[in-house]
This record gives C-alpha cells, structure tokens and sequence, in this order.
C-alpha cells in the first residue's frame, strides 16, 4: 500500500501545475492605447522624480491626462517635477486641472512651458496650490519669481481654467476668473518651436506622491455660468 501511495504522489508531483500562473497571465489589462500618451507627447521626469506616472484616459469624453508623481518641485537649485509635454505646436495652450489629491501644502498642478529638459531651464508656469492660483516663471539669469491669486469662488470646488497666450513671440500665462481671462502679462516669456509645453505636477517632497488630472481645452460647462 505504501508504494502505491507513493507512485500515485509521484505521478501526481509530474502532472502540469494548478493553472494558477495561468491564470494570472490572463488576467485581461486594458488596452494599451487606453494608457498610452497621444503621439508626440512625451513623459519627461525634470530632475529626480523617484516616483512618477502618466496616463492618457480616452475612454470617455473628455480624454484627461492622469499624473502622479513625487517631487521637491521649482528650487533655485534646480527642479524635481514630472512633465507630460510636447513640443511646443505654436497655438494657444489651454487646460482645466483638478485640484491635487492628496491636498498637499507644498504640491502645484498646473501647465509648463520649458526651454529644455535640464533641471535649470527656463520655465514658466501657472496652476494651482491647495488654496491659490499659483504663477511661476525662472528666467535665462537663473532667477525664479512666482505670483498668486485668490482661486475663483465658482471654481474652488473642482480646480481651475489656466492657459499660454501666444503673443508676438512670447508666452502670457492666465487664468479663467467669471467670464474674463486674467493675464500675468509680467510674467510673459520668450517662445521657441523648440519650447515644452504641457502638464506639470511635484508634491513638494520626494517622499509623498499626488495625482491631478488635466483636460485640454475649456469645459463644456462655463463656471461662470453656474
């Protein structure tokens, strides 16, 4: 009886394992066009970004770009932010951004015009914090200046509506205020065809990361008319 036992065990030890492995190799995943970023857009890691992710949602309109990422942000030092961006295609850029979750003290979402990739390029910036509209630029010195503005009541609920001007050769940042674009005309920046421009986003730290989303163009439904 012990060797029949034992033979059986055998046979039983050589038989294909349980499906499990198979199983999960046929767990189905979305399709890869779902997630990947429309073509010419790039994932660009500005300095050290240990934790970062893009994707791109079509599965219902309106598409939105979805980031996460973990991030020191602008520093005179240099940046550590994630951009999702293409090269600049010489129209208007304009974009609804959610509000940031986690809520973070030191995180900003918003848009990013860059003249390079390096970690002290010259940039410009406007989106938002917790509690502000935030403006940002750092100029071909090395300088960073930022500016802000109280969010927009109707808006304070679901993010802002921020846009580049392009203007004689140059990018004006604004921002959407009941019904009326607000400029930061001091913070105009010199444009190129070969400046970045698309989404940004840091926590503040390299430990904690956050998400925002980002839909281009204006939404269906003015805030201002609600």
């Amino acid at each position: 009886g012990v060797t029949t036992i034992a033979r059986t065990q055998l046979k039983a030890s050589e038989e294909p394992p349980p499906p499990v492995t198979n199983t999960e190799r046929a767990v189905p995943t979305p399709p890869a066009t779902t997630f990947d970023l429309p073509q010419g857009w790039m994932r660009v890691p500005i300095g050290n970004v240990a934790n970062h992710h893009a994707d791109y949602i079509d599965a219902k309109p309106p598409p939105e770009f979805v980031l996460t990422a973990a991030g020191v942000g602008v520093s005179t030092n240099g940046d550590q932010l994630l951009l999702v961006c293409e090269t600049n295609a010489g129209k208007e850029f304009q974009a609804h951004i959610s509000k940031i979750n986690p809520p973070s003290i030191p995180s900003r979402c918003g848009i990013m015009a860059r003249e390079s990739t390096n970690s002290d390029s010259p940039f410009l910036f406007i989106g938002l914090s917790t509690t502000k509209i935030v403006a940002c630029r750092r100029d071909r010195k090395g300088e960073v200046f930022t500016k802000e503005a109280a969010i927009p009541k109707n808006q304070q609920g679901g993010g802002a509506i921020v846009k580049f001007n392009q203007e004689a050769n140059q990018l004006v940042p604004a921002y959407y205020n009941s019904g009326n674009w607000i400029t930061f005309q001091d913070y105009a920046t010199p444009n190129s065809e070969h400046m970045l421009v698309g989404f940004a986003l840091w926590s503040g730290n390299a430990a904690n990361k956050v998400t925002a989303h980002f839909v281009m163009g204006f939404p269906k439904t003015d805030p201002a008319k609600k």
